[in-house]
């Protein structure tokens, strides 16, 4: 007998204002044959950022890594773990999102404000 699974993750990226802003799409798809609870639809990107000469703003829902190394994620915390696709803790949910980075001579400060998802288990 065989089962079929099947997962597709497409990209979709445009850019126009002379590349000061763009759009991301980024949808996640699994039919599952044998498991109807792990055939879903999720959004792991759909963003607007507008960039400016000393500021930045991304709006929507996204993926934000924050770790230390690529073995540990100790300070991971921001995206939900989907544990539908990964059990292992490896693979991250898009989680709305409203980011403002302000570049100064001094480096750059970055305000990630994260809202949370209820997901699957």
């Amino acid at each position: 007998m065989v089962i079929i699974s099947l997962a597709a993750q497409p990209e979709y990226y445009r850019a126009w204002d002379d590349g000061r802003q763009n759009f991301t799409f980024v949808p996640f798809l699994r039919w599952d044959q044998s498991d109807s609870e792990r055939s879903h639809v999720d959004i792991r990107e759909l963003t607007w950022l507008r960039a400016a000469d000393n500021w930045e703003l991304r709006v929507g829902i996204r993926k934000l890594f924050w770790g230390v190394t690529e073995s540990q994620h100790l300070v991971d915390i921001i995206n939900q773990t989907d544990l539908v696709e990964a059990p292992d803790g490896e693979e991250k949910l898009g989680q709305p999102m409203l980011n403002l980075a302000l570049i100064r001579d001094w480096g750059t400060r970055c305000w990630p404000s994260a809202f949370c998802l209820t997901h699957r288990y």
